[in-house]
């Protein structure tokens, strides 16, 4: 498609779960694949890398490239890579309770909240989905835990079973100012559970938090001078037949 349309590229490969000699072969593939079928790569975007490989990965690619690519590393964002209280909500099928306006809150961690309030406690950490079959004990504890200066913050509460909270806790949620997003699944815990981990983050239009922050780490990795002066000097060589046929076409 880019051959036949006169187009450079620029590859991104995903170093999630490699090493950084596998990534170095993963780009170096993608690379020699473009090169062959005569194809300009302006850029190679090592993306989602672990952060302890940062500095290995461009000294592995430049042998290789040189400056034929601007060749660029970003690291893997927790924020970016977690997923919102909203698309937990979609991708279970779960109603939202209370807590409406935060559905943005990311979550960066999950624990089950089917044990002693003290032992639930210790497991807290920031940002932290609480799925819970709806212990009254649990919810309470964990919005003390929420309020608290000693607790982190969490990032919302899953009640699982498709069961509401009783009648008297529900008034108590009520009458609070701030309340974290509560929701509840229709499945029951364990399978709640396992679902949650399985859901991954989209940037969607309305997350503007999310969007600036990916621009942001991209314009702070990337050399965009070097970049763009590749992308105004780019001038495509050759003809193909799909172009030459296209031109007749065009001209009749």
């Amino acid at each position: 498609v880019a051959k036949n349309f006169g187009i450079p590229a620029i590859i991104v490969v995903s170093g999630e779960g490699k090493t950084a000699e596998e990534l170095k072969n993963n780009i170096l593939a993608a690379y020699e694949g473009f090169a062959k079928g005569d194809v300009e790569v302006l850029a190679v975007v090592a993306n989602k890398v672990r952060r302890e490989d940062m500095s290995e990965i461009a000294p592995l690619l430049h042998p290789y490239l040189g400056d034929q690519a601007v060749i660029a590393v970003i690291p893997k964002n927790k924020i970016l890579a977690s997923p919102t209280i909203r698309e937990i909500n979609a991708g279970l099928g779960a109603r939202s309770l209370f807590g409406h306006q935060r559905q943005g809150n990311s979550v960066d961690h999950v624990i089950v909240g089917a044990m002693q309030l003290p032992h639930f406690l210790s497991y807290i950490q920031d940002n932290t989905l609480v799925v819970t079959p709806g212990t009254g004990g649990i919810i309470i504890g964990a919005l003390q835990a929420n309020f608290s200066r000693n607790y982190p913050r969490l990032a919302g509460i899953l009640l699982t079973g498709g069961f509401k909270p009783d009648e008297s806790i529900i008034k108590l949620i009520e009458g609070l100012q701030n309340v974290v997003p509560i929701s509840m699944a229709p499945e029951g815990t364990i399978e709640t559970a396992t679902r949650v981990s399985s859901i991954h983050s989209r940037i969607y239009a309305g997350h503007t938090k999310k969007i600036n922050l990916a621009i942001s780490i991209f314009e702070e990795y990337v050399d965009m001078e070097k970049l763009g002066e590749k992308i105004l000097t780019f001038r495509h060589k050759g003809m193909t037949p799909y172009m030459f046929q296209y031109g007749i076409v065009k001209r009749a």
